[in-house]
């Protein structure tokens, strides 16, 4: 009796690695034995169950996918990109709230990539991303959805501005009110800047922020009781930036320009 396609696909990293290389096309049983760093001994029989299941085939010492394996290994891809997502920090994703991104994305959640989460120490607990900051120092644009302010955000966004960078931020209700309350003189000097433009996000904020740049996304959620989190998730790569992109025009649809304080 055969084995179910999921356990010869999902059973055995080889096996999986192997389908995923030959997804490229065919290749020799020693380009195969470099790109997999195993022995002869270790593949071959792990190429036999794939032939048994009718997903590869070959043609003397050159294997390939067969028409059933190219139809297997192009719904594999999706779910291993989403895998990579979650699988090295399962415990943040399933203690974060991140219902409030919208149900195309969600679906889309493995173009994020592989994240890397940082845990900033005690002290630092409440300052900005140092990292992100000086790759916005040399991006084009920098986007920021947010309900809280660093203390030196007038002075961070000011040499952002000098530096040429686009800047767009969509705020909290509540933050526009601090904004204009506490930081009135510092508020309308960025607002008045030509390099930035503000939004008043209508909604709920379910998040704490969401930073944006040329090469890198930044998520800071909330934990799932709605509570404070310093963990934050960081994403590089054009297709996080794209996705992060299409994040912001979402918002941007529940969001109206500030004009005037």
């Amino acid at each position: 009796m055969k084995k179910p396609l999921l356990d010869v696909i999902f059973a055995s990293d080889k096996r999986k690695n192997v389908l995923m290389l030959l997804k490229e096309g065919p290749r020799e049983t020693e380009n195969l034995l470099s790109s997999l760093e195993t022995t002869r001994q270790s593949l071959l029989p792990q190429i036999r169950i794939l032939e048994d299941h009718h997903l590869i085939t070959h043609y003397e010492d050159s294997y390939e996918l067969t028409t059933l394996g190219e139809m297997t290994v192009s719904k594999m891809q999706p779910l291993i990109d989403t895998l990579k997502v979650f699988d090295n920090n399962i415990d943040y994703w399933g203690n974060h709230y991140f219902d409030f991104i919208p149900s195309h994305l969600l679906k889309r959640i493995d173009e994020l990539g592989e994240s890397k989460i940082i845990v900033p120490p005690i002290p630092e607990i409440f300052e900005f991303n140092k990292e992100v900051h000086e790759i916005s120092k040399k991006s084009s644009f920098f986007v920021k959805i947010c309900s809280s302010m660093h203390p030196k955000f007038f002075t961070l966004f000011t040499e952002l501005a000098e530096l040429g960078v686009e800047m767009t931020f969509l705020i909290s209700e509540d933050l526009l009110d601090y904004l204009k309350r506490e930081k009135y003189e510092e508020f309308r000097s960025l607002l008045e800047n030509e390099k930035t433009t503000f939004y008043l996000y209508q909604e709920k904020m379910q998040f704490f922020s969401i930073v944006l740049n040329d090469q890198c996304v930044l998520l800071r959620l909330l934990q799932k009781d709605g509570s404070f989190s310093n963990l934050q998730a960081m994403f590089t790569g054009e297709s996080a930036v794209n996705w992060g992109k299409e994040l912001t025009e979402y918002f941007k649809q529940s969001s109206v320009q500030i004009v005037d304080i």
